[in-house]
């Protein structure tokens, strides 16, 4: 009598292992297409950040101890960071056996991000202007081009400020080339600036208080201070700046918070701080209550809002919508589809005020254009890495800008958490409740870290605020790009785009106004604040994850997974019983 072969040897088990094993490595697969599990570059762009970090806090160290450094300290940086890649690139299957393929990769990265960001230092130490604010500044005449629109001034004595970059830099009739960037504090004699304009100026330099420029030049009534335009800007620079103004105009008739929100909520700009010069009468120039307008942001910053007033991902996300709607209906080729989608973010960036999100939202949409154009998925954690690393490699200036740490730390947090928070609130809340809580948590546990360096405060409310800011942000913004686009042409049409836009804002000023004001939790500030929260996150992610785990756990190894008959909860009771009458009301 043959004997019955044993159950791991038998034809038909080990081809139905096989089977299985192939349908996993397929599902696998096709989980490495969802952009949110593609995390290959994160630990490379994290690195190279981490990297460009330590070498800018290095070098302020060495050079505030007057430790000159010149280009030989790059030599032996680059020579390392190229023998890394060729190592990696030489020997991948002896790595790949080890289990370590990610690490010569990430050291590779962390040198170029270090030598890229020594290069850009040494680079800038030398500049004429860093030479002349060393020897004290005092007053200088420069040749410039203006690279942002004008704004209201902050500081006490000037009336507008703008951001230009240095050409030439002549202190005591001795001229010297120059690639430094200054912000420049005129009064209202001269703050007739136009965008992309090269001009000849005479002022005060003098050293930076805040921000990210390498100086600041102060115009002054004195007669020794003044500036002439050299060259004209451009047809586009005319076009945008023309577009931008009328816009402000148009917004100055709408209510109190309409003239300072419809522009924050369109261009990134809130109303009191966009500046319009004399060629606008007094009454539309200076038409926004000052106080009201500090006080409003005010309570959107305690409220958790205030992202709603700077441009981000939110506006390229509904204009390539759009674009691709059209193109749908027209029945384009994908072509034709990504060169719509490409030249509308190109037009968005221009007419928007310029900003470190802004650049991130743009670099990082051509990565979802270019898989369209090639027929393939988008990735979006992928794209966000590469946006990081190319942004810091040819900007290593980013790496210490809150405004693009805040903007990619939110989207790291929308990618990576919305979908497990989503699933989790599913349970107790409807969809598009479950789905606005998890967006706004998963945004704020990164971004709370750096906003505390910001600010030392906590909006505890942030969370129910944004959910009722969220339905009407699109419709507002939407109605406040096409009242931008179309002002210059035809005012009337402009100012009612611009009041459907306003009656949106209404219902982010009545939030802000709710669950603002003193409502935020004060908090450590600098370091140990951001500490605190990172810990107290922390804490927060393993109660929530880790403990229902660890009792799964702990009762399948002691036997007690069915303690006893089930009975469902509150909540389960609760939705049970709107699903039945939601069934019961609405059949289908």
């Amino acid at each position: 009598m043959s004997r019955r072969p044993e159950i791991g040897n038998d034809p038909a088990c080990r081809a139905s292992k096989r089977k299985r094993a192939t349908v996993g490595r397929e599902r696998r697969a096709v989980e490495r297409e969802n952009g949110s599990r593609d995390w290959r570059m994160m630990p490379v762009a994290l690195a190279s950040w981490t990297a460009m970090l330590i070498e800018r806090r290095t070098f302020e160290a060495l050079d505030g101890m007057d430790r000159r450094i010149d280009a030989s300290a790059c030599a032996p940086m680059l020579i390392l960071a190229v023998l890394t890649v060729m190592a990696c690139s030489v020997l991948p299957n002896a790595v790949a056996r080890r289990r370590i393929r990610c690490g010569p990769a990430v050291a590779a990265a962390m040198l170029c991000a270090a030598t890229a960001g020594l290069c850009s230092d040494i680079v800038g130490a030398g500049d004429s202007v860093t030479e002349t604010m060393r020897e004290g500044g005092g007053h200088v005449s420069m040749v410039l081009r203006t690279v942002s629109p004008t704004t209201r001034s902050p500081m006490r004595g000037s009336d507008c400020q703008t951001d230009a970059n240095v050409q030439w830099l002549e202190v005591h009739q001795i001229r010297s080339p120059s690639s430094a960037s200054v912000r420049i504090f005129a009064d209202d004699d001269h703050c007739r600036w136009n965008r992309d304009a090269v001009y000849r100026v005479e002022g005060t330099l003098s050293k930076p208080k805040y921000g990210t420029a390498d100086a600041w030049l102060t115009i002054g009534n004195s007669p020794r201070d003044g500036m002439t335009m050299i060259r004209k800007a451009g047809i586009i620079p005319s076009m945008t700046q023309t577009m931008q103004r009328e816009f402000l105009a148009v917004t100055r008739g709408l209510s109190d918070q309409g003239k300072v929100l419809v522009p924050g909520l369109t261009m990134g700009v809130l109303g009191q701080e966009a500046y319009l010069n004399d060629a606008y009468p007094i009454e539309i120039a200076d038409d926004i209550d000052t106080n009201y307008a500090e006080t409003l942001e005010d309570d959107f910053k305690a409220a958790g809002i205030m992202h709603l007033m700077a441009v981000s991902g939110g506006h390229f996300v509904l204009i390539a919508a759009a674009v691709m709607r059209a193109a749908s209906f027209a029945l384009l080729p994908r072509w034709a589809k990504a060169s719509g989608v490409i030249g509308a973010y190109g037009m968005l960036t221009i007419l928007m005020f310029p900003a470190d999100s802004v650049l991130r939202a743009f670099v990082m949409g051509l990565f979802p254009v270019a898989a369209m154009l090639f027929g393939r998925r988008s990735q979006a954690m992928s794209a966000l890495n590469w946006t990081v690393i190319l942004l810091l490699m040819f900007d290593p200036s980013l790496a210490v800008s809150f405004g693009f740490a805040l903007s990619c730390a939110s989207v790291y947090g929308i990618v990576l958490l919305v979908d497990p928070m989503s699933r989790a609130l599913l349970r107790y809340m409807p969809k598009p409740l479950a789905y606005g809580v998890a967006m706004t948590l998963a945004a704020q546990c990164f971004t709370l870290p750096i906003q505390v360096l910001m600010s030392p405060s906590i909006p505890i409310w942030s969370v129910p605020a944004n959910c009722f800011a969220a339905p009407v942000v699109a419709v507002s913004t939407i109605a406040g790009l096409a009242s931008l686009t179309v002002s210059w042409a035809l005012p009337t049409v402009g100012f009612a785009l611009a009041w459907l836009a306003s009656l949106g804002t209404w219902l982010l000023e009545r939030c802000a106004t709710l669950f603002g004001g003193d409502h935020a939790l004060a908090w450590p500030e600098g370091v140990p604040g951001m500490i605190l929260v990172c810990a107290a996150e922390t804490v927060l992610a393993l109660t929530f994850w880790g403990i229902p785990r660890l009792l799964r756990v702990v009762a399948t190894a002691s036997g007690r997974m069915a303690p006893g008959e089930y009975r469902p909860g509150p909540a389960e009771r609760v939705t049970c019983w709107w699903r039945q009458t939601c069934k019961m009301l609405f059949p289908r």
